[in-house]
């Protein structure tokens, strides 16, 4: 093993062991109760509902683009998960928001779970080693889904974990920036990359800050911005996976 592996896995079991010395973290009634809940055009929660478009939009165009001009390779079908996984949030996340309770953010979280895991996996088969793309992908896909279902399971059951869901989730933001800083990489390709991070974090910072955002102007609420910036940062996914794969997003080759 030479030492970029070595710090990867350190990383990974620095992160594992972090999380679940942690106490179980069960979900928190309160995150359901959203500042802009205003019916517009018969539809509930309307702008948080609706800001969920970005995501539909840029996973179709995906998919459209994959299966026309896509250049098979290892990491075709994490590539295809990705795209799926992304129309999955245009989905989910706006069904979530239609009706927010424990049962519908299920399906909000399991594509995203799935777009986290995706693009790991592109950036391990691309950087590290093609080979362990198909099996990294299965295992990651089925640790992801299961970390919303046996989060949801103990919920139902009284004893919610979010542990592991929180390790799906933002390890791969950790990660992902360290392995094109230790591995040759193209800038434009680190651009993309701390662009994504960069904007996923302020999608976070305005998710917290929710209430505060909406009371302070009535427009838009901080958890419906979120959702925009959050559309931003896959933006840029799509196009590090562009310059990886030979897929582009706007329909072009690279």
């Amino acid at each position: 093993m030479n030492l970029r592996g070595a710090i990867l896995i350190g990383l990974a079991l620095c992160a594992i062991v972090g999380v679940f010395l942690l106490p179980p973290i069960s979900q928190d009634p309160a995150f359901h109760q959203f500042a802009d809940d205003r019916t517009i055009f018969a539809i509930p929660n309307f702008y948080n509902v609706m800001s969920n478009l970005p995501f539909l939009v840029l996973g179709i165009i995906g998919l459209y683009v994959f299966f026309r001009n896509n250049k098979l390779s290892a990491t075709s079908l994490a590539v295809l998960t990705l795209f799926i996984g992304v129309t999955g949030i245009g989905f989910g996340s706006a069904y979530y928001h239609w009706h927010p309770s424990n049962a519908s953010l299920v399906w909000d979280r399991i594509p995203m779970a799935i777009t986290f895991m995706s693009f790991f996996v592109i950036i391990i088969g691309n950087y590290i080693n093609e080979r362990w793309s198909f099996m990294l992908l299965l295992l990651l896909l089925i640790m992801g889904v299961l970390s919303v279902v046996t989060w949801y399971y103990g919920e139902v059951n009284g004893h919610g974990d979010l542990r592991l869901y929180i390790l799906v989730q933002f390890f791969p933001m950790l990660a992902i920036p360290l392995l094109i800083f230790m591995y040759p990489t193209p800038r434009a390709i680190r651009i993309d990359v701390i662009a994504a991070v960069i904007l996923y974090a302020i999608a976070k910072f305005f998710e917290d800050r929710d209430a505060i955002i909406f009371n302070s102007g009535g427009v838009l609420s901080g958890h419906t911005i979120k959702h925009l910036f959050a559309a931003a940062a896959v933006f840029f996914i799509l196009q590090t996976v562009k310059r990886t794969n030979n897929v582009s997003v706007s329909g072009v080759n690279r």
